[in-house]
């Protein structure tokens, strides 16, 4: 479920032409809805008599007079709802809603462990902070995108951004106050990348952007933009403070030659 509605999928059962997908709303307009909000079966043996739910055109379109439906819960909290309808007018008994949330039971922790692998995965390849890629996935999406722009004859420019004397703001205001500035500047530099582009955050200070450019000349002002977003002041505190930062950049270029380690070492050369 998001954004107010749930998608409601048409699976075995459905008439020819049917099959398809549609939303639905939440809340108490719906079986589905009120399924979400309560932990038990909401069952309906008659839609053309029972008054409880504002909105079923969707079901009466298809045909539906009788239905049960349960919520599927993972270990992050609702994430679905299964349900069963009929065609004719039928009483689906108790026996009927406890195997069908038996199976929403099963879907849901099928779903919690698929949701616990990614976010697994998701920090393992992520800055805690900032929420940008980490090392380890700006050199697999460098390896990429290099051979990606050299066969369609362009480059990839990797600018390292190190911030200067950033340890003051910690040591002065705070690592609270320096958190903030730097998720503040993670992003400003993402507002200057394109679609396959990446920002990511190396350790600390440090800031690595990788775009595809069609020359040095592209890739040098990608740099000036970037100096320009972390020289814009950073409000800090309230009543408003301002904090003024600057930093040093590297530009490397991996047009054709090297890969991605000497490239990404030889923008972290030019920035010190």
């Amino acid at each position: 479920p998001g954004g107010g509605d749930l998608r409601l999928v048409a699976g075995r059962g459905w008439a020819p032409g049917m099959l398809g997908s549609t939303l639905v709303p939440v809340g108490n307009a719906s079986p589905a809805g009120v399924a979400l909000a309560v932990d038990e079966a909401i069952v309906v043996e008659d839609f053309e008599c029972d008054g409880r739910f504002a909105d079923i055109r969707l079901l009466r379109a298809r045909g539906v007079r009788s239905g049960v439906s349960v919520a599927i819960r993972s270990g992050s909290g609702p994430w679905g709802v299964l349900s069963v309808h009929s065609r004719a007018a039928h009483v689906f008994t108790a026996e009927d809603a406890n195997f069908l949330r038996a199976v929403a039971n099963t879907i849901g922790a099928v779903a919690g462990r698929a949701e616990a692998t990614a976010a697994l995965v998701h920090r393992g390849l992520h800055d805690p902070l900032t929420e940008l890629p980490n090392r380890a996935l700006l050199q697999d999406r460098l390896d990429v995108a290099i051979v990606q722009t050299r066969a369609a004859g362009r480059n990839t420019a990797v600018v390292h951004i190190s911030m200067d004397r950033f340890t003051l703001v910690n040591d002065s205001l705070g690592h609270e106050v320096g958190d903030r500035a730097l998720i503040e500047i993670a992003d400003r530099l993402g507002t200057l990348c394109g679609p396959g582009d990446t920002v990511a955050r190396l350790q600390g200070d440090e800031f690595v952007v990788a775009a595809t450019v069609d020359d040095g000349h592209e890739a040098m002002k990608l740099a000036s933009l970037v100096l320009a977003a972390v020289a814009e002041p950073i409000v800090v505190s309230d009543p408003a403070e301002e904090l003024f930062l600057t930093a040093s950049v590297g530009v490397a270029l991996a047009n054709g030659v090297g890969d991605t380690a000497s490239v990404l070492r030889d923008a972290g050369i030019a920035a010190n």
